[in-house]
């Protein structure tokens, strides 16, 4: 049951005023006035943390608070900020980021022994990745923050038997989270943060330098006590580093390991279906990749995961599946790409449909087969097919012949001849398409002329 809800023009809706959402803006160019009004009607106040004065830039209800980025931190800025919270629960988010509403818990699932960590998503052209971060505390939490300006909850929670909420927040990014963290600021600190660490090995892979990563991520997992999805994601890194290294078996055996400890996660799975791939084991590869689909809806629990674009992982799997002997896995995958994607002339379009009729073809699925045959031609039918579309369709034909389906082929053909009847090759083949249905005596009749 929803503890409080409002009205809001006749439609119902959660209330979130007992929630102090605080945004940080490193830049005062990066506010837009509408994400400010959303957030100023949903929540029961809105502060903005920002290194620039706020003088004339929002209106009077918003609070602005000016912090010195040479001095002061983020992190322990915010914990300033919570002890004059004007709210039960504090909400932190960075410029840039979208938060699903619907992720928030209710106030009474929580108590002050309680946190909220976000499943913070970043999407670019190539790929997905999440990172992990606590972004709801109680004001009641006594300087909850360390680091600098990549707040990190570990020691807090640690050492004051904190629960973590079974369910995160999803938020959505534009950009980079941590490309503007600089990791001599963190790791300047008295006691450096998980976060920190995690942050240093992060760069050492970027930068390539694979052994020296691998030592970083094996001292973070000797930390006695580290938040889940930081464990996950040390754990994850030296995967890669050992993937990387080609130390393959070892690589395996360690993303076995993370999986058996949280399966809903990705990149284990990325890895593991990548090394089968390589090694040319499809059967292995297709299960690895088919496991890693089945997560894809929900949010992974660990940090600096990563995923794959889905149209891209769908035609992977639909060419593993293939490999693999799954024709009927691989047909599904297959409809489901061309079922999202918009429909065009392309050569790009006429692959897949080319793929996909094939394999309707070989699976003996005539109906499919008819259907993917006319959205390839029809609009070329009957008179408009190039030399190339030409032959193509004489060869599915030939497939169509093979599979016995007599009937299409008879009435295309006829279409074809009836369109052009001094061409003698359409004539030859609906000759012999009609002689194998009961319609003989047209066939006796073309022979005739």
């Amino acid at each position: 049951m929803l503890s409080s809800v409002n009205s809001v023009k006749g439609e119902f809706r959660r209330d979130y005023s007992w929630i102090e959402c605080v945004l940080h803006f490193p830049a005062a160019s990066q506010i837009f006035s509408d994400k400010l009004d959303t957030l100023k009607n949903e929540f029961g106040a809105v502060t903005i943390l920002s290194p620039e004065s706020g003088h004339g830039k929002t209106e009077e209800s918003i609070t602005w608070v000016q912090y010195d980025p040479e001095t002061e931190g983020v992190a322990g800025k915010l914990n300033d900020h919570l002890k004059n919270a004007s709210r039960e629960w504090v909400l932190f988010l960075e410029s840039g980021e979208d938060l699903s509403f619907y992720t928030l818990p209710e106030k009474e699932q929580l108590t002050s022994k309680t946190m909220v960590s976000a499943s913070i998503c970043r999407e670019d052209a190539k790929s997905v990745q999440t990172i992990y971060q606590v972004r709801l505390v109680h004001r009641s939490a006594d300087n909850p923050f360390a680091g600098k300006n990549l707040p990190d909850c570990t020691s807090y929670i640690v050492e004051n038997d904190i629960t973590l909420f079974g369910q995160p927040l999803l938020v959505d990014r534009a950009s980079d989270l941590i490309g503007s963290i600089k990791v001599e600021d963190e790791m300047s600190i008295r006691k450096i943060t998980p976060a920190a660490y995690l942050l240093q090995a992060e760069r050492l892979m970027e930068a390539r330098k694979y052994v020296e990563a691998a030592a970083q991520f094996r001292n973070i997992l000797k930390i006695e006590r580290l938040l889940p999805f930081d464990r996950l994601g040390a754990v994850n890194g030296l995967t890669r580093c050992y993937t990387e290294q080609y130390k393959w078996p070892k690589a395996l055996q360690l993303a076995d390991k993370s999986l058996e400890a949280e399966p809903v996660q990705r990149l284990p799975y990325l890895i593991q279906y990548r090394i089968h791939q390589l090694n040319k084991q499809w059967g292995k590869a297709y299960e690895s990749l088919k496991a890693y689909y089945e997560y894809l809806n929900q949010p992974g629990r660990a940090t600096y995961d990563k995923a794959m674009d889905e149209k891209e992982t769908l035609e992977q799997l639909g060419e593993l599946a293939t490999k693999a002997g799954h024709k009927q896995d691989a047909f599904r995958y297959l409809e489901e790409i061309y079922s999202a994607q918009s429909k065009g002339d392309g050569e790009e379009d006429r692959h897949l449909l080319r793929k996909i009729l094939m394999i309707s073809i070989e699976l003996g699925k005539r109906e499919r087969a008819i259907f993917y045959f006319k959205e390839m031609f029809e609009k070329h039918l009957p008179n408009e097919l190039s030399d190339r579309q030409l032959n193509e369709l004489d060869d599915y034909m030939t497939l169509f012949m093979t599979n016995k389906w007599y009937a299409f082929v008879a009435e295309l053909y006829e279409r074809l001849y009836d369109a052009e009847p001094k061409n003698a090759e359409y004539r030859r083949r609906l000759i012999v398409a009609l002689s194998k249905t009961d319609r003989i005596e047209r066939a006796r009749k073309l022979i005739a002329i």
